[in-house]
């Protein structure tokens, strides 16, 4: 069986490579925009969440019957099955909105927000994850000019961990620098992965399926586009930019092109209006709590709109139990593998 860290190991390369070749987001008809964006798809992400979503079905079998590990296991952790029905609205208790400001990214908040969500959720402490760790140390490509995508931070997560925020630079600086390496990472990702269900073409999953993975992990990731479409705009439609409070008109998703996206944000929760599978998702942004009115940075947007859950993708900590030596083995992992988990 190839191993787990062989096979991130060479994820990780190929993340760097496809990184290298993005270009620029291109302009939309709507107006020049008051907050960042920098939202990316990585090239070839239709073969990438396939391989990632085989991968992370491999991790969670292989934990699953580790008896030791799933000892300390919380009973709600997504390793231990549930059948429980969907409630017909649900929002998870995060943190408040923070901003990017003027720096592409976005992708950095959306991934450490799925992480501190699922953390929190599962170990029942609000880590305070380096933002600006994870801007500086993901591949140079993925930065304030062009953005990124949230995979190359959930794969850094997974791989060398991430630092305290006090341990490393508090507060965030709104841009990229030189990544620090001498500092302890306390936080690494056991497994993530791609939201099953996605349409082929636009990779955006279905709104179960959404819904189940805010249930299971807490929150997760996904693009969106909060632009105009670049083709025929629906008349009077409006920008993420101009959204002031309440529930967004939105603009349906089969008005965009397939993968049309320029942002990236958290998933946190939903609310079904009616029977008929009408409702809207509770998001988190990252342009502060200054946006959005009453809501503080938050968001409401219907179902089936602007491209949202497209690529979305959820988290999963460690449990904060050792790993025995049989499953380091198993999965790969460096020796001292239990000494950078402290």
């Amino acid at each position: 069986m190839r191993r787990l860290g062989d096979f991130l190991s060479r994820r990780a390369v190929v993340a760097g490579l496809a990184a290298s070749t993005l270009t620029p987001w291109r302009s939309s008809t709507a107006s020049t925009p008051s907050y960042a964006r920098g939202g990316r798809l990585l090239p070839g992400i239709e073969h990438r969440t396939q391989a990632q979503n085989a991968l992370a079905s491999q991790v969670n079998e292989i934990l699953k019957f580790d008896s030791e590990y799933m000892a300390g296991v919380s009973v709600d952790n997504p390793l231990v099955a549930h059948a429980a029905p969907l409630p017909k609205e649900w929002r998870t208790p995060v943190a408040i909105a923070k901003s990017q400001e003027t720096c592409g990214s976005c992708f950095v908040f959306a991934a450490i927000g799925a992480f501190e969500e699922s953390y929190n959720k599962f170990n029942h402490e609000y880590p305070r994850v380096s933002v600006q760790e994870a801007l500086d140390c993901t591949y140079g490509d993925d930065n304030c000019a062009i953005g990124g995508h949230h995979e190359t931070v959930f794969l850094y997560l997974q791989l060398y961990g991430l630092a305290d925020a006090q341990k490393y630079s508090l507060p965030y600086k709104d841009i990229k620098q030189s990544c620090t390496t001498n500092v302890p990472r306390s936080y690494w990702l056991a497994n993530w992965g791609y939201v099953e269900d996605a349409d082929s073409k636009t990779l955006i999953s279905s709104d179960d399926a959404l819904k189940r993975a805010i249930f299971k992990y807490g929150a997760v990731a996904s693009m969106v586009n909060t632009r105009l479409p670049n083709k025929s705009p629906p008349k009077g439609a409006v920008t993420w930019d101009d959204y002031q409070g309440g529930v967004f008109p939105g603009i349906p998703s089969s008005s965009y092109e397939p993968l049309e996206i320029d942002h990236d944000v958290l998933l946190v929760g939903w609310k079904d209006t009616d029977s008929s599978g009408k409702g809207y998702w509770i998001i988190r942004n990252s342009w502060g709590e200054q946006w959005g009115g009453d809501n503080k940075g938050f968001m409401y947007l219907p179902y089936r709109c602007n491209n949202i859950g497209c690529t979305a993708a959820w988290a999963l900590p460690w449990a904060p139990s050792p790993l025995n030596s049989a499953l380091i083995e198993k999965l790969g992992l460096p020796a001292n593998f239990n000494a950078r988990l402290q």
